[in-house]
């Protein structure tokens, strides 16, 4: 079902093309918009992921000082390990 390009009226003829251009101008131009904010999201959201793993490799390749750097460490690891990475996951099945 598309807009007819010419109506007829009983006084006049109204030409309806400039106002389809028009329409579709218009539709394309948010769809741009829309596209290119999803877009934006999706590349934030996918950086703040990568920084997420960053943080994760440098605090695990860390050379401990001392015996309360390497439990503390330990510690990060496995938290990491286990609910950090199932968050991640989340994050990156819904991104």
């Amino acid at each position: 079902m598309g807009l007819p390009s010419i109506e007829h009226f009983d006084m006049i003829r109204l030409d309806c093309e400039d106002l389809k251009r028009g329409l579709a101008k218009v539709c394309r131009s948010h769809a741009d918009e829309l596209l290119s904010r999803v877009s934006s999201d999706h590349r934030r959201e996918n950086e703040g992921i990568c920084k997420e793993f960053s943080h994760i490799k440098e605090r695990a390749l860390a050379v401990p000082g001392g015996s309360e750097e390497l439990i503390d460490m330990l510690n990060f690891v496995e938290i990491a390990r286990t609910t950090g990475m199932i968050k991640l996951n989340e994050r990156i099945t819904v991104s």
